[in-house]
């Protein structure tokens, strides 16, 4: 069973302002984390979602992902970041290339 069924993607999607959402699948669960594949009119994304407890972990990793960009090394660009109202469970979806959304 995949950790992610029973989650509905689309609540931390909206409150993480994207929109114009073609397909939304969940993909091979991460190490500690949730994560989908969401398709857009704008560009593909991946949703990840931390577990309440991962509060730090998630911002070491934002942290990390800001210095090895600036060495030059290929990261994920954020579109955006946010806590899910309910939870207060930290998520970002990034892609590529993309513009920052913060």
């Amino acid at each position: 069973m995949n950790r992610s069924d029973g989650i509905e993607p689309l609540e931390p999607l909206v409150a993480l302002g994207i929109d114009g959402i073609t397909g939304v699948h969940p993909v091979s669960d991460g190490m500690d984390t949730l994560i989908w594949r969401v398709e857009t009119v704008h560009g593909t994304y991946a949703l990840r979602l931390f577990q309440p407890n991962q509060r730090d972990q998630y911002w070491r990793e934002i942290r990390a992902m800001e210095i090895v960009g600036t060495l030059g090394v290929p990261v994920p660009r954020l579109a955006s970041t946010q806590s899910a109202r309910r939870s207060k469970v930290p998520g970002w979806t990034g892609t590529p290339g993309s513009p920052a959304r913060c």
